[in-house]
């Protein structure tokens, strides 16, 4: 569709400092855990992206990118079919960038210049019109982070039991005992880590997953009423309010 390579190798080895490439997604694909030399921005131009590392994990929606430092082992997943533009940055050429991940607006000029960039040849003239576009979008980028779309995850072993079984099936009305069972760790202890390895109390952390869940199961064509129940929300009401407050938009019109 886009007449250059899907290959990710491909963008690594030319010896221009900024080069993109764009994939379409079906619902469900699977990128399996790899790095690049190169930083990335990664924007959903369609549907919704979940980037994975092991610090935590990152949903990208449309309107949306997240940056991923050169080296940073990552796997990513579709949600919906989903358009992936990448844009591949050389090291030299993210100097001052952020040296974690981090999800960011795109802005209607950067929406445009990465559109535009992925029809780029990956070898072009350093004079060109495609040089120009290049530059002018590591201009445009402007890191300012959205909190609500990263979910940390802890490192100590009994926490990450507990954020794992709570990815696995976010519901926002699961009771304490479901919380510690497995976990080998008292809620005290939990509690206490959860503060000290990402930032929240469990309680907000586990808010976080179930709304990154909801983003993209609305992705996939839920409506807000089954997604609502599906999360453990007794009235979609409060799951609308919950939606809002984090993202700014109730959830009917977020894909809008």
């Amino acid at each position: 569709m886009f007449s250059k390579s899907e290959r990710y190798a491909d963008y690594q080895r030319t010896a221009r400092p900024v080069v993109a490439m764009s994939r379409l997604l079906a619902h469900g694909e699977v990128t399996p855990p790899h790095r690049h030399r190169r930083g990335q921005l990664i924007h959903a131009a369609r549907g919704v992206l979940t980037v994975e590392t092991v610090d935590g994990v990152w949903v990208v929606p449309p309107g949306r990118a997240v940056w991923i430092p050169p080296n940073q082992r990552h796997g990513l997943v579709a949600s919906g079919r989903s358009e992936l533009q990448n844009v591949y940055v050389e090291r030299e050429s993210a100097a001052g960038f952020p040296e974690a991940c981090m999800v960011l607006a795109v802005e209607p000029l950067l929406q445009a210049l990465i559109a535009e960039a992925v029809l780029q040849p990956v070898n072009y003239a350093t004079d060109s019109r495609s040089a120009r576009v290049m530059a002018l979008l590591l201009e445009s980028i402007r890191f300012t982070p959205i909190a609500a779309l990263k979910l940390p995850l802890p490192r100590d072993p009994r926490a990450l039991r507990l954020a794992l079984a709570v990815r696995a099936s976010p519901r926002i009305d699961a009771g304490a005992q479901d919380d510690t069972s497995r976990t080998g760790a008292s809620r005290r202890t939990l509690e206490r880590l959860f503060v000290q390895e990402t930032g929240m109390p469990f309680g907000r952390w586990r808010q976080q997953a179930v709304l990154l869940q909801a983003l993209r199961m609305l992705a996939e064509g839920g409506t807000v009423a089954d997604v609502a129940e599906s999360l453990g929300y007794g009235d979609v009401a409060a799951f609308s309010a919950m939606f809002r407050r984090a993202l700014g938009v109730p959830p009917s019109r977020y894909f809008a």
